[in-house]
């Protein structure tokens, strides 16, 4: 299991030691695109990712082999469907994060299943950003139920993490899998989930070696 928690560089042991003693296998530390630096650790995996404005993915992209994004959901000019098309950042979170209203019969999660489907056809995990929810459970567990369905349905990878700004934020990931299990993940479809940011970088890596061929083209 990785947990996914915010680089901190006075934390970062805590980080590490508090991630062994709940049993994580690894720890993927989010950077900014300024201050990113490889962090490695002799304990644990470690896997280090850059989260960014849509615009900066592409430079971001040449020195980091995961990206994220956030959903501009909130945003009036919501240019979620460009960014998965144009700018293919390796996930997108806080979709659930709008101020707008949700409808009578169905929650305006800012996901929906055209979205849904470009996220499958290029590659976009939906990543879950778990200190958001508890931050507002009232409004947002809903959102992120029906989003969690949304990528289920046209299998989209789903990354599930802690996103903690402090060691004593992290959860256990025994217990988010009984949360998650309210939201429609069973306990197998969790533990993938808190497995696909290892997975998924390992093959973005492996894309930039000379090994990765593609229709009998070599790739670099």
């Amino acid at each position: 299991m990785y947990d996914i928690v915010y680089y901190n560089k006075e934390n970062e042991k805590e980080f590490i030691e508090l991630a062994l003693k709940l049993k994580y296998k690894g720890l993927v530390f989010i950077h900014t695109l300024k201050e990113f630096t490889e962090i490695k650790s002799k304990k644990l995996d470690i896997i280090n990712v850059i989260l960014c404005t849509a615009k900066d993915v592409p430079k971001a992209k040449k020195i980091a082999n995961f990206v994220l994004t956030s959903s501009t959901a909130n945003d009036k000019t919501n240019t979620d469907r460009h960014t998965m098309e144009k700018v293919k950042p390796e996930g997108m979170l806080r979709f659930e994060n709008s101020s707008r209203r949700d409808f009578m019969h169905h929650r305006n999660s800012s996901l929906n299943h055209i979205l849904a489907k470009i996220m499958h056809d290029k590659k976009i995990a939906y990543v879950v950003d778990c200190s958001m929810i508890f931050s507002n459970v009232q409004q947002l567990l809903g959102r992120v139920e029906q989003n969690i369905m949304l990528a289920k349905k046209y299998k989209v990878n789903i990354v599930l993490g802690s996103f903690a700004k402090k060691p004593l934020d992290m959860c256990s990931w025994k217990d988010l899998i009984s949360f998650f299990s309210f939201l429609n993940l069973s306990p197998k479809e969790c533990k993938q989930a808190f497995n696909n940011v290892k997975n998924l970088h390992k093959h973005n890596t492996f894309k930039k070696t000379d090994k990765y061929i593609v229709d009998g083209v070599r790739k670099v």
